[in-house]
């Protein structure tokens, strides 16, 4: 189970893992503010070998998800989806510069 600082919670259930390349899963048991949007979550990371701008090796990191709306979130999913492109854009900066 993760729990989120706004107090919700998900039980995560990996779906696929096909060692180095690419894991999925699927969060269930939707609980806290998610839950009246998303029934379900599959996501799906991605790691393939790649060449930087520089020609130095490195990894290409890709994340996608697919969320099972629930009635009311179907309203609410265009103005969902900006707002998570945005976090998620920042996390992925935020994970360049660790490395």
């Amino acid at each position: 189970m993760l729990r989120f600082s706004d107090g919700g919670s998900v039980t995560e259930v990996l779906t696929t893992l096909e060692a180095p390349t690419r894991f999925g899963y699927r969060l269930i048991d939707v609980h806290g503010p998610m839950k009246a949007l998303a029934v379900t979550v599959d996501g799906l990371w991605t790691f393939t070998t790649d060449t930087g701008a520089d020609g130095q090796p490195g990894t290409r990191i890709s994340w996608s998800w697919d969320l099972a709306p629930t009635r009311a979130g179907r309203f609410v999913m265009p103005a969902f989806a900006l707002i998570w492109r945005g976090m998620a854009a920042r996390t992925f900066d935020r994970i360049g510069e660790l490395f």
